[in-house]
């Protein structure tokens, strides 16, 4: 008669309270520095959706900003991984490596679906089509970053290695493809709708000139004409209010009052913003928006703080219609 021995050794009470210990520090540190890569990858789905789409990306320079803000920390996020890895042998150790894995790969899962879920809701709770939302591009990222840790943890608990070769293949695939697409679609011009009210920006060393200077409140697409700087977020500043709880592409508009001030040079309850690029779109409603341009006496408007400010060199006013 044969006598089977179970493979797992017995694992005793303060092994296994310290290799789940050990696991959770595996699991939050994981965590923790996948963060940003996951996020890049959200982002980067969003750029891509809203460019193919048509939509102007009228920021330009905050986007190349924040992949170069959230690039490097999310490169370097990935090669700190050997932290988790080594607090995961340390699990196996003390509570054997089936148990490491389910228990690592668990948290894990379970927090990346969380973290879907949380933005899933906040992108529920705007108005915007679902698809125009970057929140929803985030929670997809985590919600794939969830699945492909899953089924990584089933693959590392049946040890198919070829299989996991395969996967990381594809997904490394996968994020060439999305890069390169990013790369190929990001000089496109945005698709101006053919019944869209199209304000075109004029711009000269000296001043600014609009063409209409009237428009219909709702959505208004701004088309930059001029120096080559206008293209660098340079040559104008947009005024108006500031904006309200839908940031930010929904300006508030002055009084006649707050113009006749601001072409004093007070600027005081009011918003200034540096030109957009080439292309810009803006929800406005009824009333007045500022273009100004300085001359060598001032660069901004004055206000309580810089009193000694020049008024602008040019302005020129938008009038929206009810």
């Amino acid at each position: 008669m044969m006598t089977h021995h179970n493979e797992t050794p017995e694992i005793g009470t303060g092994n296994a309270r310290s290799g789940v210990g050990y696991a959770l520090l595996a699991a939050a540190s994981a965590a923790v520095l996948l963060f940003l890569p996951v996020l890049l990858l959200g982002i980067t789905m969003s750029v891509v959706a809203s460019v193919m789409r048509g939509e102007i990306i009228g920021w330009r320079g905050s986007v190349d900003m924040t992949f170069a803000f959230i690039g490097i920390p999310a490169l370097l996020s990935l090669f700190l991984l050997k932290i988790p890895y080594v607090l995961f042998r340390a699990t196996a150790r003390r509570i054997g490596s089936q148990r490491a894995i389910w228990w690592v790969g668990g948290v894990l899962v379970a927090w990346h679906v969380g973290i879907a879920m949380i933005w899933a809701a906040q992108a529920v709770s705007r108005a915007t089509p679902a698809i125009e939302r970057p929140e929803i591009w985030y929670a997809a990222a985590f919600a794939i970053a969830a699945f492909v840790i899953l089924i990584a943890t089933v693959l590392a608990e049946k040890r198919a290695r070829r299989t996991a070769i395969a996967l990381s293949g594809g997904l490394a695939a996968a994020l060439v493809v999305l890069v390169a697409v990013l790369v190929s679609v990001w000089g496109s011009p945005p698709k101006i709708p053919p019944n869209a009210q199209v304000v075109r920006v004029a711009l000269t060393e000296s001043e600014v000139r609009l063409n209409p200077a009237t428009v219909q409140a709702g959505e208004v697409y701004f088309v930059v004409e001029g120096p080559a700087d206008s293209a660098g977020h340079e040559g104008f500043t947009f005024v108006s209010r500031g904006y309200g709880a839908q940031c930010c592409d929904h300006p508030l508009p002055m009084s006649d009052e707050d113009v006749a001030r601001l072409a004093k040079g007070d600027s005081q309850g009011t918003g200034a913003e540096s030109g957009w690029g080439t292309y810009a779109k803006f929800t406005l409603s009824g009333g007045k928006y500022a273009f100004l341009v300085f001359g060598p006496a001032g660069d901004q408007p004055c206000d309580a703080l810089h009193p000694a400010c020049a008024p602008p060199q040019s302005m020129t006013v938008l009038e929206v219609l009810p």
